[in-house]
């Protein structure tokens, strides 16, 4: 009957309702979870691990909130199916003059444009604190610390590319923070010949206009470590040294 049908109907929409609901609530406790803002930065390890649909929400949720749009399935898909890969790296192009770009376990939104319109920048640090780079919209921490065990502090390390550490068992400072420079060279970690930076930029797919506001820091006139892209061999931690120097970046 009618009647029937109508009931019927009308628990569906109760049933769609806390549904909808309940989806609602995944979504706001997975972007607390696996979303910073002051980075605009995902965790690719935790989002990985959601179901797909609450997965593309989260990145609708996204798109309203920091693109002031809504994303089609289409790109939601892609985006979705880059972040679930085994991809190191990847940039991709979103709508309003976007990009989303994965290094190490964090994939991070930012301006497609120059975030900087100068040309070189350097910050000269001798001691511990919190320092401000305005023109790469980040700031970095660097700490002074004694450890006894250096197994968690190497986990840490180990699933965030904007954290690192080094020996500072003759000393460290100064350390210069800048951008790139033409013939800028890096030895990676676990290696003896040193490779070009620019060519490190292009292989982890750093997009072309962010290269050249992007932070190195350096130690002794040596390029030490690039947040969120590669740390050097130099001063590793270890052997007799039990001071280290903490360095955390992250963009604001």
């Amino acid at each position: 009957t009618h009647r029937d049908v109508r009931s019927k109907v009308a628990d569906m929409g109760v049933i769609f309702k806390e549904v909808e609901s309940l989806l609602d609530d995944a979504v706001g406790d997975a972007l607390k979870a696996s979303f910073d803002p002051r980075e605009l930065s995902i965790d690719v390890a935790r989002y990985s691990g959601y179901p797909e649909i609450v997965r593309k929400s989260l990145l609708q949720e996204l798109g309203y909130r920091h693109l002031d749009r809504e994303l089609n399935t289409r790109l939601l898909s892609k985006i979705d199916r880059l972040l679930t890969s085994d991809a190191p790296s990847f940039v991709l192009d979103l709508p309003g003059g976007y990009v989303i770009f994965r290094s190490y376990n964090r994939a991070c939104l930012t301006e497609k444009k120059e975030v900087w319109e100068g040309g070189e920048y350097s910050y000269e640090i001798m001691k511990p604190g919190r320092y401000g780079i305005k023109e790469a919209r980040g700031n970095l921490t660097v700490s002074e610390e004694k450890v006894s065990d250096i197994e968690p502090l190497l986990e840490r390390i180990s699933g965030d590319g904007y954290l690192t550490a080094f020996s500072s068992l003759e000393g460290l400072f100064p350390i210069s923070a800048r951008n790139f420079r033409e013939g800028d060279r890096i030895v990676p970690f676990g290696m003896e010949k040193s490779k070009k930076v620019k060519k490190v930029f292009i292989e982890r797919k750093i997009p072309r206009d962010l290269r050249r506001v992007h932070p190195l820091i350096t130690i002794g006139g040596e390029v030490a470590w690039i947040p969120g892209v590669i740390r050097s061999n130099i001063r590793p931690l270890g052997g007799e040294s039990k001071k280290i120097i903490v360095l955390e970046y992250r963009r604001y």
